[in-house]
């Protein structure tokens, strides 16, 4: 069944950013994804999209096991890749199992940010404005379609879920819309599509953090396309976090 966004409470368009969903995830001014100097909007891309599940560290969600559970919160790329929390989830290192579990980012992590990830490669004059994002997501994973697995986690450059994109959910967790809002940006109908940082003419798949509903194997991809779909977590993707300052 199609669900639609919530209603914008009175704001002016203008003021989404600096108030989405403020009384959950905190004020401040967010800003998403990336564009080229040419204004293209972009997602970072490595390793061709490929496969993995021996460790290499690619833009897969989880690098040992090609399952979500853990969900959002213990995913190996939050960590390693994105550095949006400093914590590393339980079990990391070793094949992904079920009753994983996800840490919150400490307040340190953006000043001390995980060495070889995103987060490291900022400015640190960004980095130390940067504000925490509490973000509710589906947690645990392995296509349990239900509430109670519904969580917060705490970040600094998380990546969307589906209904924040979509004002919808598809292939998420049908409970994350409760606590979600849709960002202005999509809901006033700016295309989804995404293009390679390195090959701006050509569209990507890129990753959500919202892990799939009716599997252990899938997180949740805007297409090449734009639209909606599930992808292997042992997948590479394009990644386009966001932040608050």
């Amino acid at each position: 069944k199609r669900r639609e966004a919530p209603k914008n409470q009175g704001f002016p368009p203008f003021l989404y950013l600096l108030y989405h969903n403020r009384f959950i995830e905190g004020n401040g001014i967010t800003f998403g994804t990336f564009k080229d100097k040419d204004g293209v909007d972009i997602c970072l891309v490595n390793n061709l999209f490929s496969y993995s599940i021996d460790g290499t560290k690619i833009f897969n969600m989880n690098h040992w096991g090609n399952y979500n559970y853990g969900g959002w919160a213990g995913c190996d790329l939050r960590y390693d890749i994105l550095g949006s929390t400093d914590q590393a989830p339980s079990g990391y290192g070793e094949a992904v199992t079920e009753g994983r579990t996800g840490y919150d980012a400490s307040s340190t992590t953006a000043t001390n940010p995980v060495p070889n990830t995103l987060m490291a490669a900022l400015p640190a004059e960004l980095r130390a404005v940067m504000k925490p994002i509490t973000k509710f997501s589906d947690n645990t994973g392995g296509g349990k379609n239900t509430h109670a697995i519904i969580t917060t986690a705490v970040d600094y450059l998380p990546l969307l879920a589906e209904f924040e994109i979509f004002g919808r959910s598809v292939y998420s967790n049908y409970y994350e819309f409760r606590a979600l809002q849709q960002y202005e940006y999509y809901r006033i109908g700016n295309s989804r599509v995404k293009y390679y940082h390195d090959a701006p003419d050509t569209s990507a798949y890129w990753w959500e953090r919202s892990p799939y509903y009716s599997g252990a194997s899938y997180f949740c991809i805007v297409n090449h396309s734009g639209y909606a779909g599930p992808n292997s977590a042992s997948a590479s993707r394009g990644l386009a976090p966001a932040f608050k300052v």
